[in-house]
């Protein structure tokens, strides 16, 4: 069997999304890290998404991106993860950025640590770039983008309420989502009983129904995390609403990263849990009470 796995991405999908990572990774990752995956971005394929991951140095912000794959060359194997660094992305859009194609191929090299990236359907061969990965990190403690992203999505939906925000997390949300070409929004809730969370990127998007109908539907490109202040008092929630439920939640629960840590007990117990989940936030309504319920369903001041 072939330890070389193909995947087919859109071009300008990829090239946003690795641009809205880069706000987030140091320009070195510290060699402590390097265990933990912290300084390191993660690329995963999930349902029809390659999705993007990073975590900030310091565990304060996560943010996911996602590139729309077209086709997958994997032999009947699992697409292995990706692991790469700032300067690694920076290669890879330098190449992506001057792209013609609509479509590039990606060629994963799990065992030599080797990501190809080239156009396709391209005379004379078109661009393509080869780049060193990282090795995935096997700390028991490694950080799990994916699993906060998941849990943060369940926090409640505060009515009203006020919370600290670091400038330089509004300012690397900010960037991530002009380049994925989203509007920057963002949910204040609960999670836990008194940890403060703003959810980033949760935006609706208009379409046209089979009736030629204009609907709202909820949606995003881009969904982030940072934590805010642990307040001894309990913000007024909405109880019945979560701060997300849009298209990213059913791929980044299949992104949830294994617990190195667990016996076959503890891993039925975790996937029981990450099913729970998924078939709490299948209830929600992701749009808030109706408007005679009082309050809005956006919450407060994020500021």
């Amino acid at each position: 069997m072939s330890a070389v796995v193909r995947l087919t991405v859109r071009t300008a999908s990829l090239l946003g999304a690795l641009q809205g990572l880069v706000p987030h990774l140091p320009s070195r990752q510290r060699d402590e890290d390097r265990p933990v995956g912290v300084g390191v971005a993660r690329l995963t394929v999930a349902g029809d998404y390659l999705l993007c991951l990073a975590v900030a140095k310091d565990r304060a912000r996560y943010v996911c991106t996602r590139a729309l794959v077209v086709d997958v060359d994997d032999d009947g194997m699992p697409v292995p993860d990706v692991w790469a660094t700032r300067p690694v992305l920076a290669d890879l859009i330098g190449m992506l950025a001057h792209a013609d194609a609509q479509d590039v191929e990606l060629t994963i090299d799990e065992p030599n640590l080797a990501l190809t990236v080239r156009e396709v359907g391209v005379l004379w061969g078109g661009r393509q770039v080869t780049v060193r990965t990282d090795p995935p990190p096997l700390d028991p403690e490694r950080a799990d983008v994916a699993a906060m992203l998941v849990q943060a999505s369940q926090a409640r939906l505060a009515s009203c309420g006020h919370v600290a925000l670091w400038a330089k997390d509004a300012t690397a949300m900010g960037r991530t989502a002009a380049m994925v070409g989203d509007s920057l929004s963002c949910r204040l809730g609960v999670m836990g009983g008194d940890q403060t969370v703003l959810v980033w990127g949760y935006s609706a998007r208009r379409r046209t129904d089979a009736n030629d109908l204009e609907e709202v539907v909820p949606g995003s490109t881009y969904l982030g995390l940072t934590l805010g202040s642990q307040d001894s008092h309990t913000l007024p929630v909405f109880e019945d609403v979560s701060c997300y439920a849009g298209d990213l939640l059913d791929p980044l629960l299949d992104a949830v990263l294994p617990d190195l840590d667990a016996d076959a007990a503890g891993a039925d117990v975790e996937a029981a849990f990450v099913a729970e989940i998924s078939d709490y936030l299948a209830d929600q309504d992701p749009d808030g009470p109706d408007d005679d319920a009082g309050g809005s369903p956006w919450g407060g001041d994020a500021a």
